[in-house]
């Protein structure tokens, strides 16, 4: 299994990014349910994703903004909540990306703090512009 960047930018002949349209699976084979706390759109202040967004939608939809490429989509399989360590949230997703390749993206979310943290990269930190409906 592939762990991928959340934000990279597609290989040459692959349809650009993944991720859109999310029917999340819990082990009982029923639609997981997103945490109210990642519900929204998310972005952040540094420059290099000054166009892209992350949207976390109830009950399992996650919609990646990927600036003039659009928006991508992929299934994710599972969803899990890990063990919080020092005030974060930890979760991590399974998905199929575009090209059909299982990956795996982690978050960390610090409630307190209202900031969410994609992958391993901790410089980027995304914020809530606004709920979901």
């Amino acid at each position: 299994m592939q762990r991928r960047t959340l934000l990279r930018r597609a290989r040459p002949g692959s349809c650009a990014l993944l991720l859109v349209s999310v029917a999340l699976l819990g082990c009982a084979g029923e639609p997981a349910v997103l945490p109210e706390a990642l519900q929204g759109e998310w972005r952040t202040r540094e420059p290099r994703y000054a166009d892209r967004s992350v949207t976390f939608e109830a009950p399992a939809t996650l919609r990646l903004g990927l600036g003039d490429e659009g928006e991508q989509s992929a299934l994710i399989e599972r969803f899990a909540e890990r063990d919080s360590i020092n005030g974060e949230r930890r979760f991590e997703l399974t998905y199929l990306d575009a090209d059909g390749e299982r990956c795996e993206l982690d978050l960390a979310l610090v409630a307190n703090r209202g900031v969410l943290y994609v992958g391993a990269n901790r410089a980027v930190a995304w914020r809530r512009t606004q709920s979901s409906p």
